[in-house]
């Protein structure tokens, strides 16, 4: 570029093929994470019950039981109990 002139943006292909690249990597990046197994002989943790007024459910079948019940959606909370 000559002096004065400001760089042009990138051509939206670009930024399609650079977006569609990274959400690929994330996509299998977190297929790997999700696929692996506990070591085995690991003990199966059991959720800490959360206190206040909301009566959470911590099992996903009955949360899914409960919403066909219901009528309302489901919202899942991921913890880390480790």
């Amino acid at each position: 570029l000559a002096a004065g002139q400001a760089a042009l943006p990138p051509k939206p292909q670009v930024i399609f093929e650079q977006t569609l690249k990274f959400s690929l990597l994330f996509c299998a990046a977190g297929a790997l994470v999700l696929d692996s197994a506990p070591p085995a002989g690991a003990a199966e943790v059991k959720p800490i019950a959360v206190t206040g007024t909301i009566p959470w459910v911590y099992s996903y079948a009955e949360g899914q039981q409960l919403a066909r019940e219901t009528g309302k959606p489901m919202l899942v909370v991921f913890r880390c109990e480790r």
